[in-house]
This record gives structure tokens, C-alpha cells and sequence, in this order.
């Protein structure tokens, strides 16, 4: 049975990936590093650093990208 939420995507990771963005933790797959890095605008280097930083956590994971732009 598929889940199908009703109402605006709460991000874009939700159509992506088809979950909630806490839902299911970053695998570190490389297609998956390189969806992370192209929808960031990093590179899969600093993608898996900040994975291996923070945890698998996708939240976590985003904070920190966003974290080391600045």
C-alpha cells in the first residue's frame, strides 16, 4: 500500500524522493550524492563530509550544507 499525502509537497525532497524529508536517512549512494550536490549547488565531496559530519539525518544534512555557504 502506497501513502498518498494530500496538499502542497512540504519540500522538494518530498518529490523527489517520494517521502518527508525526516522519513527515510541519506544513504550516501552515489546517484543519491549526486542528486544532494546538484540540488545544493555542492560538490559530492563536500555532500559526503557533511553526511559523515552530522549523520544521515536529511534535516541535518541540509543545515550543514547551507551552514558551510555562508
Amino acid at each position: 500500500m502506497t501513502f498518498t499525502p494530500k496538499g502542497p509537497p512540504a519540500s522538494s525532497a518530498w518529490s523527489l524522493w517520494g517521502t518527508r524529508d525526516d522519513a527515510v536517512p541519506f544513504s550516501g549512494h552515489p546517484d543519491e550524492v549526486a542528486l544532494i550536490a546538484r540540488m545544493t549547488g555542492k560538490s559530492g565531496i563536500e555532500v559526503r563530509l557533511a553526511i559523515m559530519k552530522v549523520g544521515a539525518r536529511r534535516d541535518a544534512v541540509l543545515a550543514e550544507l547551507k551552514k558551510s555557504s555562508g
